[in-house]
């Protein structure tokens, strides 16, 4: 604006002068330009106007306070509610920002675990594989384990089969010694003894460990008794000798020397094998028909020796 003042002023102010003009000169004209004198030039110089700067100054204290203004605007309510959104806008994008990346750090989660799961499974599936293959050779060897205690069974019963069958008893023999004689007792004085003797026989091919009680007693009265205990082992195919003795009245002691006496004999024996597994008591009875030329043993029941026939001496 001020530029355009001073152009204005310059135009106006400039001193002008006529070229060449056509056609004639009239009287009062030409008697005007007669009197006229020349005129020299003047150079005008045409100072600021003080308005001018006035506006100027206005114009700037205007941009200032438009400029003051302009800032002043950004702290008023509205632009405070648009702070506000823009905060929250920031926040809300911040936090979608955050599930996003939850999201997919939890996809990736699920992906792992899919993973891991599958292997998982696959091994729990070989696992299944290998135990039920386990299972199935378990099995086998429960069967074949309970093939073996069938057998061992048997064995076991062949065994007391065959103890039962070997262990005897043989050669018996009977005789009258006074107290004091070899295998009596010393007292009573005079006391006559019957004295009875016998054989264990193993006839099996092991040794066994024997525990025998052997009991004698008189059918006739008065029932005179005697028990002998013996605890040996025995050998195959060797004997082992033992016996016991009993008291005699003077009438049992006739019936033996005259005629024949009869005792009854209780046997009961405990044996243990070569494994080392010793077999429940057994027992079984007996008689035996002695005098002073003959002795005769027979079994009443043959658990001890099936098939076993009256021994006669």
């Amino acid at each position: 604006m001020l530029r355009a003042i001073v152009f204005a002023a310059i135009l106006l102010g400039w001193p002008q002068m006529a070229k060449c003009q056509n056609g004639k000169p009239t009287a009062p004209a030409q008697q005007a330009a007669a009197d006229t004198k020349p005129v020299e030039p003047v150079h005008v110089v045409i100072e600021q106007p003080v308005p001018a700067i006035t506006a100027r100054i206005e114009a700037a204290d205007h941009e200032q306070e438009s400029k003051e203004e302009s800032w002043k605007r950004f702290f008023t309510p509205e632009w405070v509610i648009v702070y506000v959104t823009a905060i929250y806008a920031f926040i809300a994008g911040c936090t979608l920002l955050a599930i996003k990346g939850q999201a997919r750090t939890m996809e990736r989660q699920r992906t792992d675990s899919n993973t891991s799961s599958g292997q998982t499974l696959a091994a729990l599936e070989r696992q299944i594989t290998a135990l039920e293959s386990h299972v199935s050779t378990a099995e086998s060897q429960a069967k074949l384990m309970e093939e073996q205690t069938k057998l061992q069974a048997r064995l076991i019963d062949l065994q007391e089969r065959q103890m039962q069958q070997w262990i005897d008893l043989r050669n018996w023999h009977a005789e009258l010694r006074t107290a004091g004689d070899w295998g009596t007792p010393r007292e009573p004085e005079g006391a006559r003894y019957l004295n009875i003797g016998f054989e264990f026989f193993n006839d099996s091919g092991f040794p066994l460990t024997l525990e025998a009680r052997i009991s004698f007693e008189a059918i006739s009265a008065p029932k005179r008794k005697g028990e002998v205990s013996v605890k040996t082992v025995l050998l195959p195919k060797i004997p082992v000798s033992s016996g016991g003795h009993m008291e005699l009245d003077e009438r049992q002691q006739g019936l033996f020397e005259n005629d024949l006496m009869i005792i009854s004999v209780t046997i009961c024996l405990i044996q243990t094998g070569h494994s080392g597994r010793k077999e429940p008591e057994r027992s079984s009875e007996g008689f035996l028909i002695c005098g002073k030329s003959k002795t005769t043993f027979g079994y009443l029941a043959t658990a001890l020796a099936p098939g076993h026939k009256t021994e006669a001496n």
